[in-house]
């Protein structure tokens, strides 16, 4: 099965292209500092997206000199064949580079120096290789800083067979030549020093030549650029920023076969998060840059009059041709041009709202210069958009078919309390069988939730539709409803929502009714663990995926990477014959119109119509605003109104048209993307997908959240900061699309982790945390 280029842990990457492929080499053992070196992987690929390995591409024969920190093997074809630089470290040596060879590009690769060729008496790494203009090889090496306190690149001539270096080291600029290069400290080596790492040489159109190298900066590891107008001992010049200085480095440049100038780093600076990234570069003149890095700002849509702020942006500042007036943090929004008081506000293309006060070109746009324009009620007009075309694709994952048909992705065992006096009952009867059924089934888990009794009307039946819809899950091998005897919810009347069920399936149990309610309930699970194991994975078409869409704690770049990303997503599973389900009904307000004119009949716009209206109705029912939204969290990330949260979340949906309208936790029983009634708040809205059939949801957050829903629950971060800091919560950064990833990167990277994560390869980090909450929608009366 093909892996995307983020599931791969790799460090300090390099591409060689051959034979119209891509190999990616790089530092792949699992632990490069402490452990003995294992060796080399490489990986190939045409299209550096979907990689096929690892391949075993460097193995230490017996009596190798290296035992330890096998790093940084770069590939490079010379004279017909392939050699790789590498650096090794061996009991009582200097660590240093060593060249091995290859007749094939992606080895097996032998030694071919006589240990390390660079000085025996230095310590030195991540030597890369240059043949001049009158073909005379070169290595470009780091002294490192542990010995020489300000690391240095060098440079030493080669022997034409590659088998040695002559002459003495030159000395090409030191770490500190460069302004950014800030000062680290050891505790193991109990040093302080400034770091050279991972030099490479690049020869521009004119000639000039430029060498990426890397250092800590102030955002951490960072990639510099060093320049000489032709020849390698320079003079080398610095450039004043870096190219690349948030936490990520060890950078080469390659160009790809469709003529792109790609930047390989990876990032971030951490083990086990690196991951190779590719991001486009423009050549310059004088160097390199990062395209579209320039901007500190982003138009979204030409008819914008706002711009986001990608990073934060300071009064003074010039940007997109303005003079920034005042602080503007990133996420946030700037004026394109001056805006009167009264006028529209508009993002996306659409207004989210007006100025409350008249507004300069340059100046902060947020909740104190402008209003929502959401009203309550409103009559709607059905403006049908012709369905653009779909090209039909064809996908599978490993799942469990069960009796009716349905797939589950996990083979688990739910326990259900039909009210909340048996919560705790049912948690210690959920570790019980834990352990007494350990690695029979993916998992025995209860929900609890504080409902069930003394509700009545309105109240009574959600909690009965939430928890018939688990209990019909797929996911859920075998469940068992834990009654208490004496509830409104009680077990027939439950029944009665629930509809008919398989009696292997579905246990229930009235602990009221029994003497030890534990040791029953154990002899149930056993049943249903006994059950469960008559299934098996197996391949199935990816029309039987069933995906939530939830978004929670966003921000300004929720709707440029994750939430269009996501979109991404739901349009490859409407031309897989699969089902989205997009559901947040007070977040549509401000963007329904784009949902009702894409709905494929008449009725199902009427339907939509009634599922706005009707949720306006509840809110204006309890006397609320129909705009009480966006959060104080969505605010200090630069969402100001909801229309402007609205149009970033239905994103969500992509551009498939809208093929059914759900009530709550009504069961999906159609292809294409589904509309489900229900609030916005995060576990209710997750409960809600999960009953009504979602296997799978994915999440878009850009401040955060661990929680998890019963089915996995896939956290998509807008940002990369918050993807670092979290990566516990982050299963996915989206915010790799501000840095130069293209969406249709991103996009086979993230369809691959759901595959992998429905066939139970991947896990969510919900479930690798333990996290897994329902909360029931409450509407009515409880006595």
């Amino acid at each position: 099965m093909p892996i995307p280029i983020g599931s791969i842990q790799i460090r300090d990457p390099f591409i060689l292209k051959s034979r119209g492929e891509y190999f990616l080499f790089g530092s792949t053992d699992t632990d490069i500092w402490n452990a003995d070196g294992i060796g080399f992987d490489c990986y190939r690929s045409g299209n550096l997206i979907n990689w096929e390995g690892p391949i075993p591409a460097f193995r230490p024969p017996e009596g190798f000199w290296g035992e330890k920190n096998f790093w940084a093997p770069e590939v490079h074809l010379y004279k017909g064949k392939y050699f790789m630089f590498a650096s090794f470290i061996g009991s009582g040596l200097n660590r240093g580079t060593a060249i091995l060879a290859s007749v094939k590009p992606e080895g097996p690769y032998s030694p071919w120096s006589r240990g390390a060729v660079t000085p025996r008496e230095w310590m030195c790494l991540d030597g890369t290789f240059y043949l001049d203009d009158s073909s005379q090889p070169w290595i470009i090496f780091c002294h490192e800083w542990v010995q020489a306190g300000d690391g240095e690149i060098c440079a030493m001539k080669l022997s034409s067979d590659l088998t040695r270096t002559e002459g003495e080291p030159a000395i090409l600029f030191k770490s500190t030549d460069a302004p950014y290069s800030k000062k680290v400290s050891s505790p193991s080596w109990n040093k302080e020093g400034y770091v050279t790492d991972g030099p490479s040489i690049f020869k521009l159109s004119s000639g000039k030549l430029i060498m990426l190298w890397s250092c800590m900066g102030e955002k951490g590891y960072c990639i510099g650029i060093a320049s000489s107008e032709k020849a390698i001992l320079g003079p080398w010049r610095q450039s004043e920023k870096p190219l690349f200085a948030n936490d990520g480095g060890h950078g080469m440049i390659f160009r790809s076969y469709d003529s792109r100038l790609l930047l390989a780093i990876h990032t971030p600076n951490s083990s086990p998060n690196e991951r190779a990234s590719f991001i486009e570069l423009v050549e310059e003149e004088c160097g390199v840059s990062l395209k579209g890095a320039s901007p500190a700002f982003l138009v979204i849509d030409e008819k914008d009059n706002v711009a986001v702020a990608l990073k934060d942006a300071d009064g003074g500042s010039c940007a997109l041709g303005l003079s920034v007036k005042g602080r503007i943090p990133a996420g946030h929004k700037m004026a394109l041009a001056d805006i009167e008081k009264g006028g529209m506000v508009i993002k996306y293309g659409h207004p989210i709202g007006h100025a409350s006060s008249g507004i300069c070109a340059g100046e902060h746009v947020h909740s104190h210069n402008m209003e929502t324009n959401l009203s309550d009620i409103i009559s709607y007009e059905y403006s049908p958009q012709p369905p653009s075309a779909t090209a039909k694709k064809s996908a599978e994952f490993s799942g469990y078919t069960r009796e009716d048909g349905s797939v589950g992705i996990r083979n688990e065992i739910w326990i259900l309390p039909t009210v909340g006096c048996v919560n705790k009952t049912a948690e210690k009867i959920a570790r019980k069988a834990s352990e007494a059924f350990s690695g029979r089934v993916d998992g025995i888990y209860s929900f609890s939730h504080p409902y069930g009794c003394s509700q009545l009307g309105d109240d009574l039946q959600n909690t009965r539709k939430a928890l018939a819809g688990l209990a019909r899950h797929p996911n859920a091998a075998g469940v068992l409803v834990l009654g208490l005897g004496c509830e409104n919810n009680t077990i027939p009347s439950f029944k009665e929502v629930l509809g008919s069920c398989g009696e292997k399936r579905i246990k229930f149990l009235l602990a009221q009714d029994c003497e030890d309610e534990e040791e029953e309930a154990l002899q149930a699970i056993e049943s249903l663990v006994e059950y469960a194991e008559l299934f098996k994975r197996e391949p199935v078409n990816a029309s039987k995926l069933i995906v939530g869409l939830k978004c929670g704690g966003s921000d300004g770049f929720s709707g440029i990477t994750a939430n269009p990303l996501v979109g991404r997503i739901s349009n490859k599973l409407a031309e897989c014959g699969a089902t989205a389900i997009l559901t947040e009904v007070p977040e549509m307000f401000g963007a329904e119109t784009l949902l009702m004119n894409r709905c494929q009949t008449k009725e199902l716009f009427s339907r939509t119509v009634e599922l706005i209206n009707n949720f306006k109705r509840h809110f204006t029912s309890h006397g609320q605003p129909v705009y009480e939204n966006p959060s104080p969290g969505n605010k200090d990330g630069g969402i100001t109104t909801l229309e402007e949260k609205s149009l970033g979340c239905v994103q969500k949906g992509g551009s498939t048209p809208v093929s059914e309208v759900l009530d709550y936790c009504e069961k999906s029983e159609t292809h294409g993307l589904s509309l489900l009634n229900g609030p916005g708040n995060d576990l209710v809205s997750s409960t809600n997908l999960t009953s009504s059939g979602a296997q799978l949801i994915l999440f878009t957050t850009g401040r955060g959240t661990p929680f998890g829903a019963p089915a996995p629950t896939l956290k998509i971060a807008t940002n990369s900061a918050l993807a670092e800091k979290k990566s516990r919560w982050i299963d996915f950064n989206a915010g790799a699309i501000l840095e130069g990833k293209s969406i249709d990167e991103a996009a086979e990277e993230l369809w691959q982790l759901l595959l992998d994560c429905a066939s139970g390869i991947t896990p969510a980090k919900n479930e690798v945390n333990g996290f897994r909450d329902i909360a029931i929608f409450k509407d009515g009366i409880t006595e």
